[in-house]
């Protein structure tokens, strides 16, 4: 499911520098200039500002004027619907960097890749949690319901979709069709492996597919909830 949201989960009312928008529209101050009095001394500094900078100035009330307020609701439309990491990408990268630059005979368990996976689903939760907690989590997703096409989620709901797609992201991980097709990949390698061995270029070395326990991907999807459920007691 796509989420946007405020990307880094802590909220910060964007500051907004008029004089970086007054750059942007053109509207650049005049040169200040001094003027000097009959006796010597100096004057109160003039500024002479342009039409587009008085425009702005006095906001809606002349004609081709900015309205201000309405770019600075812009901005904190725009930072809140930023696109963010999709939990199943978190999981998966989470699981990659498990292994990744591991040799074959040093690699992870099946257990440890599930401890990897079941670790990385509670840290996420907790962020949800907190993040609503302290009042610095937005999250949208699409709903052509609704005005803008968004709809804002609330902390359960947050939750209920890392819940779903957690359990996806097991069964497409350590389900048993993953199973399946690990061992044909496993086979064709081996088989590969023997031709070069018969011609004296291969290592000898075997591959073994990775063996999933029974019911470990139910205990793990078990577990996830389970955890959902002890943090919103």
């Amino acid at each position: 499911m796509n989420i946007v949201g405020n990307v880094n989960g802590s909220y910060k009312a964007p500051k907004i520098d008029l004089f970086e928008i007054e750059k942007q529209c053109g509207m650049e101050q005049q040169p200040v200039k001094t003027v000097s009095s009959i006796l010597g001394k100096d004057t109160a500094i003039k500024v002479n500002i342009s039409k587009e900078g008085l425009q702005a100035l006095h906001g809606s009330k002349l004609q081709g004027s900015y309205d201000l307020n309405s770019q600075i609701e812009q901005i904190e439309y725009m930072s809140e619907h930023q696109p963010v990491v999709s939990f199943t990408n978190r999981l998966g990268i989470a699981l990659q960097d498990s292994y990744a630059g591991v040799a074959y005979e040093n690699r992870p368990s099946i257990e440890d890749k599930g401890n990897t996976v079941l670790n990385t689903f509670k840290k996420i939760a907790d962020e949800i949690v907190s993040g609503y907690a302290d009042g610095i989590r937005v999250r949208f997703v699409e709903d052509s319901s609704s005005e803008d096409g968004y709809r804002r989620l609330t902390m359960e709901d947050e939750l209920a979709i890392l819940q779903e797609e957690f359990d996806e992201f097991v069964e497409s991980r350590f389900g048993k069709e993953h199973q399946e097709q690990s061992e044909k990949v496993i086979n064709a390698i081996n088989d590969i492996q023997k031709t070069k061995d018969r011609l004296g270029i291969g290592d000898g070395k075997v591959y073994e597919p990775e063996k999933i326990p029974e019911r470990f991907v139910e205990n793990l999807i078990k577990a996830g909830r389970t955890y959902i459920v002890g943090i919103l007691k």
